[in-house]
């Protein structure tokens, strides 16, 4: 937004604050045109006050740009604590649960190895029991 943009919205906004009639308001806005126009040409713009307003600017909106790069992840690590505890296991008969699945699965897959091992003694002694000689 530009000054006189800036200048004319909140001369209209004041003179509606202050309850002004539109004949009121008009008579206003063209002594204050004057006004403005001279003030304008008195202080033109430099190079440096732009410079300096862009960085005021900057300054200002700082805040509100650190929010929003801190925001996502402050909520993923608050999903991730959420998350973490919903499936926390909690108290001694958690852990004695786990430990006695763990130890299931073990025997599950020894009694697997077992069982593998025993077929295969059992398919070769199965091929050496014919005793025969192949020519």
């Amino acid at each position: 937004m530009q000054v006189h943009e800036a200048f004319k919205l909140g001369f209209l906004s004041r003179c509606v604050e202050e309850g002004m009639n539109p004949e009121q308001t008009h008579g206003l806005s063209k002594m204050a045109a004057s006004l403005f126009e001279k003030q304008a040409l008195i202080n033109l713009p430099s190079p440096m006050g732009e410079v300096r307003n862009a960085v005021g600017t900057i300054g200002d909106i700082a805040p509100y740009l650190a929010l929003g790069l801190a925001l996502p992840p402050a909520l993923g690590g608050a999903a991730a604590y959420l998350i973490n505890k919903g499936t926390d296991v909690e108290g001694k008969e958690g852990v004695e649960n786990i430990k006695r699945q763990e130890l299931q699965e073990t025997y599950e897959r020894m009694a697997g190895q077992l069982q593998r091992q025993k077929e295969r003694q059992d398919y070769k002694a199965k091929r050496k029991s014919t005793g025969r000689v192949f020519l």
